[in-house]
């Protein structure tokens, strides 16, 4: 992970998938990320920079102590309670280009005070700048509400801001909703023979702003030499139809598409795969879509139950086996 200041923080895990990388590397980054994530929903006055670092006042919660216990292996001692403590998150491009369209601060100029010159002397003063003019801004609206989205190392203390919104913004995690569509997929393979899950074709990609999946059933297809009559392949050179050189064949598939920073909907697309070109058809009249808005808010560390995710994931699974 790299941040706005040009740091690296190898101890948090990576924002983006290699190219080339399978359905399982991305469930697997997708799982470490899952357990760092830090989300919270909290006031202008709880925020600020510092040395060009979010700064959340308490975001790290006060632990209670605990009494002694005696088991049969022995006493445990108990623990003496930790106060709550402050949140030290560096931005990355993605938060500091949000906070300012918030805050209503021109992002080239928000850019200019982050980089400063590396030749110049006054670094420092420019940084100053930056936690001067962030700072009156969100001092500006103190009861205001923000959904900060992080990824924190509670061993190392490190930790990045990946995102700024609104306090309504509602969370469609991708792991949730990968998990989801693959158990939508499972239940039509219970009694679909030609779903199958160790069939189908999967194409994936994570970048710091979306996840989109693209899952294509090879056994659910059909002919179609009038629709494809004609078709070229502009990069291949390739041409569709009856007499051309590769079957006039439509695959169906799905386009599955997430953004947690605020660049996109979640939405599950009905998909059809060309077998002649790499391109596909995509049918967005018949999309599930999400918009990630939900109501007020309260502050405080974004954490649902477990009967809320099980509801959520039941809904995509549902959709996406229709």
């Amino acid at each position: 992970v790299t941040t706005a200041d040009g740091q690296i923080h190898p101890t948090l895990p990576s924002l983006v998938l290699q190219r080339g990388a399978t359905l399982g590397d991305l469930r697997t980054l997708l799982e470490s990320q899952a357990a760092a994530k830090c989300d919270l929903v909290v006031s202008g006055n709880r925020l600020r920079y510092q040395d060009g670092v979010l700064v959340v006042r308490d975001g790290i919660e006060a632990v209670p102590a605990s009494e002694p216990t005696i088991t049969l292996d022995g006493v445990t001692a108990g623990s003496d309670a930790i106060p709550a403590s402050d949140l030290h998150l560096a931005p990355t491009s993605i938060f500091e280009d949000q906070i300012a369209t918030r805050l209503g601060i021109p992002a080239a100029y928000l850019r200019r005070m982050r980089n400063g010159s590396v030749n110049d002397a006054d670094d420092i003063g420019v940084i100053s700048l930056l936690d001067r003019n962030v700072n009156h801004w969100l001092a500006s609206e103190p009861d205001r509400l923000y959904t900060v989205r992080g990824f924190y190392n509670e061993e190392t203390g490190d930790g990045i801001a990946r995102a700024i919104m609104s306090g309504r913004y509602a969370t469609y995690d991708h792991l949730d909703q990968l998990m989801a569509v693959l158990a939508g997929i499972q239940q039509v393979a219970q009694t679909n023979p030609d779903v199958q899950p160790d069939t189908l074709k999967w194409k994936v990609d994570l970048t710091e702003r979306n996840m989109r999946v693209r899952v294509i059933a090879p056994q659910v297809s059909i002919l179609s030499p009038e629709l494809l009559a004609g078709y070229r392949d502009p990069w291949a050179g390739r041409y569709g139809g009856s007499t051309g050189d590769v079957p006039p064949v439509l695959e169906a598939g799905l386009d599955i598409r997430n953004s947690e920073t605020g660049s996109g909907r979640m939405m599950i697309v009905p998909f059809v795969h060309v077998l002649v070109c790499t391109n596909g058809l995509t049918r967005m009249a018949e999309a599930v879509k999400r918009t990630h808005i939900g109501g007020e808010q309260t502050e405080g560390r974004i954490q649902f139950s477990a009967e809320t995710q099980r509801k959520r994931i039941e809904l995509v699974t549902s959709e996406t086996a229709d």
